[in-house]
């Protein structure tokens, strides 16, 4: 095995697990029960090739391969329902906050009886029913239709994003058909139950801030970037943050965790020591997953940050990539599914590429320039930092939803720091709640920054050519589009190189 390979040992893991996943998906070839006994078979070779050290890796990879097949088979069964003609009736609990549309109102529900029981579905109500809440059980009728494309100019692929969040249909229900019976809550699966109680404790915290009254976008801004709650948003604010080039700030993720992840590491480990305070902090990561309703950005980014703490306590800091690698193999054997879920695939190409050209990007300027101008040096890790994370996700954004940012880097450089410090603030605000003073300094200053950042994002998204739209382009397109970052990239790494060269050259002359 290559040296490279060798400081990132989940990588072939991840990529053959993975590749085992979509030939079952696009072409599957083996029943469950064969997927599983290849499984036992490339076990049972890899115990003979023991002692055979150039044999060893393989049986073990071509058992991740099968065992890739074997689960997403599992995950394609789980949401396989045959699709009724006629109008159903179902009970069901709503078990994410329900949404209003332009024309009725989406929830999404669990299932308890019936032929879809134990099912997730997304019903749309009409405006005349009653008002529904989230942990409420109802029973609806209405009638089941499989997930349908949009008419789009991108190629987001509906019922594969629905697939990924385990949806097997959506209801649309008939007038006047929606009734309250007995809360079933105890009567979802652990995992569910669990989800559904912190969702719930995430709106109550919320409620906490609605009661301050404070200005519906300071509001929403609050509930998305702080609690991942993003249903109070309006179309017109998230329009803005896309055509800037910062949507991702609105979808709770790593940046956010990590934000507060640098907030409880600088407290706990000036306070508890570096292997104490790394246990409080890993607690308090999944705690605050726990708070903001455990979303799966939010958890993909708990899981990762608690790998690198561990790491680091091992003095191995720098493994991100193979952090990474186990992050996902860890995610998609929990859900094959999730593959198909596009924060999943941006959050994995933009940490990656961070990983990978970060550091060689901010390597571009003389480390003895950037040493002697501090203002700079931060401004130009921003700029590093963003436009390491657009090589890897802006093919992919294209393809999805046909748009680029053209001054994304602006945008960045300045919204990345408003956000971190709205989050300190909001984070202070909670815990000084029962402190009336500190409650509202900390509540002035995220409206202070909320006011200033939605300011500057309607002011650069109203300057000419903010936002190039309607662009289209198939797969075969995005590959190639990839081949021409990866080729940037290796073009960037050689000329870090030649200019450190032609640096130490000037130092030792």
């Amino acid at each position: 095995m290559p040296s490279s390979l060798k400081l990132m040992p989940a990588m072939p893991v991840a990529v053959v697990a993975v590749a085992g996943m979509m030939t079952e998906y696009f072409c599957p070839f083996a029943p469950l029960w064969l997927s599983f006994l290849l499984v036992i078979v490339c076990a049972v070779a890899g115990m003979l090739v023991l002692d055979v050290r150039l044999l060893r890796p393989y049986p073990a990879l071509a058992a991740f391969f099968f065992i890739g097949m074997f689960l997403m088979t599992l995950a394609k069964m789980r949401i396989s329902i045959e699709m009724p003609e006629k109008p159903v009736e179902i009970t069901a609990t709503i078990i994410d906050a329900p949404r209003q549309t332009a024309r009725s109102t989406m929830a999404t529900v669990f299932v308890h009886d019936g032929a879809l029981a134990g099912k997730k579905i997304r019903c749309y109500l009409p405006d005349d029913a009653m008002a529904v809440y989230l942990g409420q059980t109802c029973v609806m009728r209405g009638r089941l239709s499989p997930f349908k494309n949009f008419e789009t100019a991108a190629n987001f692929n509906y019922p594969r994003w629905a697939e990924s969040h385990s949806l097997v249909a959506q209801m649309n229900v008939f007038r006047r058909s929606v009734f309250e019976v007995e809360n079933e809550v105890e009567a979802l699966p652990f995992f569910e139950r669990i989800a559904l109680k912190s969702k719930l404790l995430r709106a109550r915290v919320l409620n906490l801030y609605l009661n301050e009254h404070l200005p519906a976008d300071h509001y929403a801004l609050v509930a998305a970037m702080a609690f991942g709650d993003r249903s109070t948003l309006s179309a017109e604010m998230r329009d803005v943050f896309a055509r800037a080039g910062v949507s991702h700030l609105l979808a709770l993720s790593g940046l956010h965790l990590g934000i507060i992840y640098v907030l409880l590491s600088m407290v706990f480990f000036t306070l508890c020591g570096r292997t104490a305070g790394s246990v409080i902090v890993v607690m308090s990561l999944w705690l605050y997953a726990f708070l903001v309703g455990m979303p799966a950005s939010v958890i993909r980014a708990a899981v990762m940050l608690s790998l690198y703490t561990i790491l680091a306590l091992g003095g191995r800091e720098r493994l991100s990539v193979n952090a990474l690698c186990v992050t996902v193999l860890i995610m998609l054997l929990s859900n094959p599914l999730m593959i198909w879920d596009i924060g999943f695939q941006l959050s994995v190409l933009s940490v990656l590429s961070i990983a990978l050209l970060y550091g060689r990007i901010y390597g571009l300027i003389s480390f003895n320039f950037l040493f002697n101008h501090f203002i700079f040096r931060k401004l130009w890790a921003l700029a590093a930092l963003s436009t390491s994370a657009q090589f890897g996700t802006m093919p992919l954004v294209i393809y999805y939803f046909g748009r680029v940012a053209a001054y994304f880097l602006l945008a960045n450089i300045v919204a990345v720091p408003i956000v971190t410090v709205f989050l300190y603030c909001v984070v202070m605000s909670l815990i000084f709640w029962w402190l009336p003073l500190l409650k509202a300094l900390f509540l002035w200053l995220v409206q202070l920054l909320a006011t200033f950042l939605e300011w500057f994002l309607r002011g650069l998204v109203s300057l000419g050519g903010a936002s190039i739209e309607n662009i289209k382009i198939d797969f075969f397109e995005l590959v190639l589009l990839y081949m021409i970052f990866i080729a940037a990239a290796v073009a960037i790494d050689r000329l870090v190189h030649i200019l450190t060269l032609r640096r130490l050259a000037v130092y030792e002359a």
